[in-house]
């Protein structure tokens, strides 16, 4: 997600359970169709979408309160405060609060399923002066409570469920604390730079019952995260005659930290049928299986991109990235008969990952990739343009969290130790696309067809 910093964003690794967030003070949504080789560059290659959230308006003193209600007790608020503290400085404050009751009805305990309740605040200091510096500073943090995922078996009347999860131990609850410091300055009269500093904290805890069933056959399923990401971007904008061009550098590190735990009947786990005469929430005949996950990964890349008006109404862009990703991810993988949470019947019968480590063991791999994209315009009149353009993709390979490669084939589901085979977490390739594309847009019949 965007800033408001404009073009040539090197955003970070998508995808970090971080894309959770309350959508308020909004000023716009820009939505890019991927592939994106260079100004949004690191892991678009299906596209970009970059939220622009409204800035402190320099001089004016302004504020708005939004009040909604709705069924199942749904209340939303939202507000805002736009105030100058000097000449050059000044201060928005928004917030968001929103709640809604459960519409599920489990049968299991006759509680309601489904709750969200969401509390979201945002502090943005800025400061502008005569010669374009351009200062701001945003603080904002979210709270969200919700239900995790629900499963309904067949047969079950609407809106009802069985779970053994009640009330609020079915969960999915996200902590997110971020911050930006974003300083922008023109050089000179065709020269302007911009830098962005965003740090992100991200917490998570969920749960999920995906039996559908308030007896333990497959499920619970719990997992929690904690995602701390640091991302520095440099970028240098200019402004020349027919010239126009953007170039820079991004920089991330990021850590990642979790557990996930997985109850599941024993004979279930073994053969695919569950014992005869399971009992709702009865875990007695439940294996237990729990693991934890680390990653840490970092990368950079650099970027160029330019258009030159050939002659009137023809322009050509080229432009170029290069990214450099690296990752590393570390299973550690506790044997279920060493856990008191599992009494065995069936020593060995592994579910989750069919395997232990008896050592935690880690990958480690390095990805580098040049993306180009061209394109060619030409403007025949105010009503038609045509194009041509070519586009290059690219995507970081990545690291399972539930399976390993070994020197020699390795049986699953038999809780055979990976770490003494040799193993490691399995690394899969990047992905890469070449995006070709020509056509023309216009306005016909005096404007009545498009």
């Amino acid at each position: 997600r965007g800033s408001g910093a404009g073009t040539g964003r090197g955003t970070g690794r998508g995808g970090t359970g971080s894309q959770v967030n309350a959508f308020y003070d909004v000023s716009r949504v820009e939505v890019i169709k991927g592939p994106q080789a260079t100004l949004f560059g690191r892991s678009s290659i299906g596209g970009a979408i970059n939220t622009i959230l409204n800035q402190p308006v320099k001089g004016e003193t302004a504020g708005s309160v939004e009040l909604g209600f709705g069924e199942r007790g749904r209340f939303v608020g939202r507000g805002m405060v736009n105030m100058p503290l000097t000449e050059d400085l000044t201060l928005r404050v928004a917030g968001n609060y929103e709640k809604i009751n459960g519409y599920l009805t489990n049968l299991n305990g006759g509680d309601r399923l489904g709750p969200l309740e969401t509390g979201a605040g945002r502090a943005i200091l800025r400061y502008e002066n005569d010669s374009g510096l351009d200062i701001s500073l945003r603080g904002g943090f979210e709270q969200r409570r919700q239900g995790g995922a629900i499963y309904q078996a067949v047969g079950l009347p609407k809106f009802t469920v069985d779970s053994t999860l009640r009330g609020r131990e079915s969960f999915s609850n996200f902590d997110i604390y971020d911050g930006v410091l974003r300083i922008s300055y023109p050089l000179s009269d065709i020269i302007s730079v911009t830098s962005t500093t965003s740090y992100r904290d991200v917490k998570n805890r969920y749960t999920e019952d995906y039996d559908g069933v308030s007896a333990i056959v497959g499920g619970p399923y719990s997992q929690t995260s904690h995602s701390r990401l640091f991302q520095q971007d440099l970028i240098f904008n200019a402004e020349a005659g027919r010239l126009s061009a953007v170039a820079g550098g991004s920089f991330f590190t990021e850590k990642l930290d979790g557990t996930v735990q997985n109850f599941v009947n024993q004979t279930f786990a073994f053969t695919g049928v569950p014992d005869a005469g399971l009992l709702p929430n009865d875990y007695s005949l439940a294996l237990f299986e729990a693991g934890r996950l680390e990653g840490r990964f970092k990368g950079w890349s650099i970027f160029a991109d330019a258009t030159y008006e050939v002659a009137d109404g023809l322009k050509l862009t080229g432009g170029a990235r290069y990214n450099y990703d690296n990752k590393r991810y570390t299973q550690d993988i506790t044997n279920p008969a060493d856990l008191p949470q599992s009494p065995l019947i069936f020593p060995g019968a592994f579910y989750n990952w069919g395997y232990y480590t008896s050592v935690p063991i880690t990958s480690q791999r390095a990805w580098r990739d040049l993306a180009f994209r061209a394109a060619l315009t030409y403007e025949v009149s105010d009503d038609l343009n045509v194009y041509a353009s070519f586009n290059q993709g690219w995507k970081a390979g990545g690291i399972d969290s539930f399976k390993v490669e070994t020197p020699e084939p390795f049986p699953l589901f038999f809780g055979l130790d990976a770490a003494a085979a040799g193993g490691r977490p399995n690394v899969y390739n990047p992905e890469q696309s070449d995006s070709y594309e020509a056509g023309l847009k216009g306005r016909f019949l005096d404007r009545r067809t498009r």
